[in-house]
């Protein structure tokens, strides 16, 4: 305590602040200790009660007392912010009072389990293709924020940072790896963050306007796709024969139960 009264006056000092005996500071944190577990006590039992409302929701939603089939229950409709008062309100001389909670934001990967639309060209054979490993490091962690994604195609899994079977993978082109096809969705999952997101892979040659366009999209190799954008690949041929052909080089195969990709050069 000798040390923390020493310090506290130290910073005092610094702002003009009066220093305070040692007497005095223990009967400051004194206060402050009490304080602090009431108020811990406090919040502890309104998230309590709000938890309460989501477990007898959930039980009332229940289809047949199946956990497997429980219903989506809005949380919005179940819960509510909660504020603890200073002093309580003029009318009905409430201290705690409820008030409801934001509308999820549709752009948000928090909020709500999203889905974004991603383009790449499958069959540039630049340095800049888009392998796996530039789809993690650019698409996932650098703009999307995610922490240490494992990403899934299906059922199957062609990154997990956990792993090392999967590491193969990494230096491969997207269109070579099993699974992965213009308009296919990659599931992005982030155990770190507790995140979890869709990702639809959309082919879009490196000539196209939305790179030829964009400086931005050309260096980095990858466009974020809007609904009208993905209308128009729709509206018109995404691959041509070529690329079709090239396509259909990169193979999967299944041989005892395991899918292995072949490429053909």
């Amino acid at each position: 305590m000798v040390f923390v009264c020493a310090a506290a006056n130290l910073r005092a000092a610094c702002y003009g602040i009066p220093a305070q005996t040692l007497y005095d500071a223990k009967g400051i944190a004194g206060n402050i200790i009490p304080a602090i577990a009431t108020t811990n006590a406090i919040v502890a039992g309104i998230q309590i009660s709000q938890l309460v409302k989501i477990i007898k929701a959930k039980k009332r939603h229940a289809n047949g007392g199946d956990p497997q089939h429980t219903e989506r229950v809005p949380l919005r409709s179940i819960c509510s912010y909660v504020y603890a008062r200073r002093e309580p309100t003029p009318r009905g001389g409430y201290l705690i009072q409820p008030t409801t909670l934001d509308e999820p934001q549709a752009d948000c990967y928090v909020c709500r389990k999203a889905t974004v639309t991603i383009g790449v060209d499958f069959f540039d054979a630049a340095d800049h293709r888009m392998t796996l490993r530039r789809f993690v490091d650019a698409v996932v962690v650098a703009h999307l924020n995610f922490v240490r994604p494992a990403i899934d195609v299906g059922d199957s899994g062609l990154y997990d940072p956990d792993d090392s079977r999967l590491a193969a993978n990494l230096d491969k082109p997207l269109g070579a790896l099993p699974g992965v096809r213009d308009g296919c969705v990659l599931s992005a999952t982030d155990f770190a963050t507790d995140l979890e997101l869709s990702v639809i892979v959309r082919h879009v040659a490196a000539s196209h306007a939305l790179f030829a366009s964009d400086e931005t999209n050309a260096a980095r190799g990858f466009v974020v796709l809007s609904a009208a954008d993905v209308a128009a690949l729709d509206a018109a041929p995404t691959l041509s024969k070529e690329e079709a052909e090239h396509h259909a080089e990169h193979t999967t195969t299944t041989t005892n139960g395991k899918t292995t990709a072949t490429t053909t050069t």
